[in-house]
């Protein structure tokens, strides 16, 4: 009755993992690009599960499906065509999987290897960038073979991604249209101008809520926001310019309840605003708006609360009310350097992880409050900023190393004492337990809940040889309670 418990109670924390959500895109994770994970429990504290030295100038965004994580470090930032590839690596170890040159269909234009997006198995990069067009590939994730090459050009900016329809077809926010492709062979399904350009390189990409896409457009009075029906590419209707002026390199997102938001910005106080707008199926009716600070390149988020993530003036974290855009809390500065591009990613629970995007990279975990739960230093970060996959696993992509922290997924939190460690860990053969009285039951639960292994360990040791490498969850049931402890199988 014990262990069906204890498993039921796996089963549980894992049963919403069952539809997998990922990391699907570099900028917000998501196709509304609100930054959260409603299947994560990031780490609690900075707990690294493995990283992985890589010497690079700068590494592009992390994109994560499954058990994949896939980055794009520039190890020769003067070598635009060959100095950048694109690595997939085991999300459980960090081991290279494999890597990847993409073709050069344009010797004079083509830009670095870069990952647009990555779902169902099958990861999408270009040589767009620097506003010059290329073609989109489409690579298998088991051996980063080519599956297709698209019809058409995409001249997506180096910072940006594609967004994805429900049925995992690509929208890709191109700089005078919107193209929808076809991600079993490539083909374009429709294509439709935007009825303005937009307004700058780095503010082109699509926001998906539904059967709907938010985009910015150019405006003589300053930057609107279009809505186009991902269906079929009709072009639906725009908001009021959000504010004057034309430097636009944020892109908006969408809230869980359809709330469409706009971070408006180009380093003036009187046009930077966070802007929630209602769609109400005819046109887009202003809720409020509030004050923030100009990080180009960044992504701000939602909370599973609904409460609003962005950044203020002062470098600050800000959490906004939803329904009136009042601020509920503020984070003790942290973006202080000259050079930042924010990034976030939001767990289930609410902990939020940023990236200050400077020289002096850093992820910092917030409660949800924005007081400050922990920090790491990991190196130059440019663009680059975390991801969250389904397991609770950060990703953290640096210019030195490739860092993986454990998520809080992983432990139960049942009693635990300093009693009980295990050795190695990984682990390749077997499993040697410090601190165990004679014949205490042990099982073994990989990450679906499944029952691995179940017995008495009298000899402090377990036989690991057969089992697949991964992540398990190891159950000790003493007198005094339940210990849990996380460790990986190579």
């Amino acid at each position: 009755m014990k262990n069906t418990f204890f498993l039921a109670v796996i089963i549980m924390l894992y049963s919403a993992q069952i539809k997998a959500q990922n990391w699907n895109v570099g900028s917000g994770g998501n196709s509304s690009r609100n930054c959260l994970s409603v299947v994560a429990n990031g780490p609690t504290e900075a707990d690294i599960l493995w990283q992985k030295e890589v010497i690079s100038g700068m590494q592009q965004q992390t994109v994560i499906d499954g058990e994949i994580v896939v980055t794009c470090p520039v190890i020769n930032n003067n070598d635009l065509l060959h100095g950048t590839l694109i690595v997939a690596r085991d999300l459980y170890t960090g081991d290279t999987l494999w890597t990847k040159d993409l073709p050069v269909d344009f010797p004079d234009t083509d830009w670095r290897n870069r990952v647009s997006g990555f779902k169902n198995g099958v990861i999408y990069a270009t040589r767009s960038g620097s506003t010059n067009s290329s073609y989109l590939y489409a690579l298998d994730e088991e051996y980063g073979s080519i599956l297709w090459k698209s019809a058409d050009l995409i001249d997506e900016y180096g910072t940006e991604s594609c967004s994805f329809t429900d049925d995992g077809n690509l929208i890709v926010g191109n700089l005078f249209n919107i193209i929808c492709i076809n991600a079993t062979n490539g083909e374009t399904i429709w294509q439709t101008p935007r009825p303005d350009a937009a307004p700058t390189s780095g503010g082109q990409e699509v926001s998906v809520y539904g059967n709907r896409g938010y985009f910015w457009i150019a405006d003589f009075n300053g930057p609107k926001i279009c809505v186009i029906n991902i269906e079929t590419g009709e072009i639906l209707y725009s908001s009021e310019s959000v504010s004057g002026g034309l430097v636009q390199q944020i892109c908006p997102f969408i809230g869980s309840d359809g709330t469409v938001y706009v971070p408006r910005a180009q380093s003036n106080i009187a046009t930077d605003f966070i802007v929630a707008y209602e769609d109400n199926g005819i046109a887009l009716i202003e809720k409020w708006r509030v004050p923030i600070g100009w990080f180009p390149f960044s992504t701000s988020g939602e909370g599973p609360d609904g409460s609003i993530y962005t950044y203020s003036s002062q470098g600050e974290l800000i959490r906004l009310n939803p329904a009136d855009g009042s601020i509920l809390n503020i984070s003790p500065p942290f973006l202080i350097d000259e050079i930042h591009s924010p990034r976030l990613a939001i767990d289930n629970s609410g902990q939020i992880f940023v990236t200050n995007g400077g020289l002096n990279g850093t992820i910092y975990s917030f409660n949800p409050d924005l007081t400050l739960s922990w920090a790491y230093n990991v190196g130059i970060l440019n663009h680059s900023g975390p991801a969250l996959a389904d397991n609770g696993t950060l990703v953290i992509s640096s210019s030195t190393h490739v860092f993986a922290f454990a998520g809080s997924t992983l432990d139960l939190g049942n009693i635990s004492t300093n009693e009980f460690s295990i050795y190695p860990n990984p682990t390749v053969n077997y499993l040697f337990i410090n601190g165990l009285n004679e014949y205490e039951n042990v099982t073994i639960h990989d990450m679906t809940g499944q029952l691995i292994y179940n017995a008495k360990v009298s000899n402090n040791q377990i036989d690991v040889r057969n089992f697949q490498n991964g992540i398990y969850i190891l159950i000790i049931e003493t007198e005094k309670g339940i210990i849990t402890k996380k460790f990986v199988k190579q």
